[in-house]
């Protein structure tokens, strides 16, 4: 008789646990289906389009200092 009680005690446990565990599932799904529908949109930008990328800037990864040589005192020296 005490197996029983056990038994259904641990399974009630076991569904309620799973309960959760897919209500928090399906939570992040929906969460994460509006995110993408907002990052495929892209009515909120200037013009309906995504804004350009400024590659052409730097397309040689240089980074100039405040006097316009590319050896800024924090990047890396080749020597």
């Amino acid at each position: 008789m005490i197996f029983l009680e056990e038994g259904g005690v641990n399974t009630a446990v076991i569904v309620g646990a799973v309960g959760v565990l897919a209500g928090f599932l399906g939570d992040q799904a929906h969460v994460m289906i509006k995110l993408h529908g907002d990052a495929s949109n892209p009515d909120g930008f200037p013009n309906g389009t995504w804004p350009r990328t400024n590659v052409g800037l730097y397309n040689d990864a240089t980074v100039n200092d405040k006097t316009g040589r590319p050896d800024a005192d924090w990047s890396l020296n080749g020597d």
